[in-house]
């Protein structure tokens, strides 16, 4: 969609999302989803819809009722269908966390100021090694967890969220790395961590560093040299944040048994094998790395900068 508006502002599209899976896409979605109960209202005749659209279309019908504007999307957690005529108009306020490095054992800060001094927190990945894994838990299989395992990897938490937020699109990220390679893979996982201490899965990203400027070009790393990376391309969610809630954003290289294995040596990463593993990467995520959590806000919270 946002491919078809770049180059055709006035394009006919209309957007229907739900908290549905593939099969669940395409007929009656079940009423819970990998361990989620998803709001009675989200479960729908797609089928009937799509008919209805069709019809619309084709044969000049009324336009399906679920679809009153051009985004149509059910807000988890809300019991809720919203409509807007934009993204943009859909989500009007940004969450900005700058990614504030832990102290000792703790975990990292969403910090809502900007740093005084940049400091990084540095983890360190070793491509020779096979037997552990990072990154492995990307995928939102359960929806819901009790803990996360997250290997050793850096973790961000919010404060408190004062006041209910609906969050509404992809999440993004102005990341600034530095690492000792010519490449890395980057996977970043943001969950809700609800009052009773649980993580809701809100969504992911998966990209390679050396594409994230431009897809079709790749644009190798400099090894000590901070690279700023805008990440854009994550999932779309849409899912009332509930006051008492934090955000959580879990942060880590992609060396996993379910993806190529990016061995960082700028050569095409088809032809490299654990013979490029080499020395281990260091990872420095910078702290003025900013988190960008888009949504609408529901009244006014002292914890979070809005923009």
């Amino acid at each position: 969609m946002h491919q078809h508006l770049k180059h055709n502002a006035n394009a006919n599209h209309t957007l229907l999302i739900g908290p549905w899976d593939h099969v669940g896409s395409q007929a009656r979605p079940a009423p819970e989803l990998r361990g989620y109960g998803v709001d009675a209202v989200a479960v729908q005749p797609i089928n009937d819809i799509i008919y209805q659209w069709m019809d619309h279309i084709l044969k000049g019908a009324p336009r399906p009722a679920l679809l009153a504007d051009r985004i149509n999307y059910q807000l988890m957690g809300s019991n809720t269908w919203q409509h807007a005529p934009s993204l943009a108009a859909a989500a009007p306020d940004t969450l900005r966390f700058y990614l504030r490095p832990a102290k000792s054992n703790s975990a990292g800060l969403l910090a809502t100021t900007a740093p005084r001094s940049v400091s990084a927190q540095v983890q360190t990945v070793d491509f020779a090694d096979r037997k552990s894994m990072n990154n492995a838990s990307y995928y939102p299989s359960p929806i819901i967890r009790d803990a996360l395992d997250t290997g050793g990897a850096p973790i961000y938490t919010s404060a408190v969220l004062t006041n209910d937020f609906d969050l509404v699109g992809h999440f993004g990220a102005d990341l600034k790395i530095r690492i000792n390679k010519r490449d890395v893979d980057i996977g970043l996982i943001l969950y809700e961590q609800t009052a009773d201490g649980r993580y809701f899965h809100l969504g992911y990203f998966l990209g390679r560093a050396s594409y994230v400027d431009d897809p079709t070009k790749r644009k190798l790393l400099k090894p000590g040299e901070v690279a700023t990376l805008a990440i854009r391309k994550s999932r779309m969610t849409a899912k009332r944040l509930a006051a008492g809630s934090r955000l959580v954003l879990v942060a880590d290289v992609n060396k996993n048994a379910f993806a190529q294995v990016n061995h960082d040596t700028g050569k095409d990463v088809s032809d490299e094998s654990i013979a490029d593993a080499g020395e281990p990467l260091r990872m420095e995520w910078l702290g003025d790395s900013v988190l960008l959590v888009p949504g609408r806000a529901v009244g006014a919270s002292p914890n979070t900068r809005l923009k």
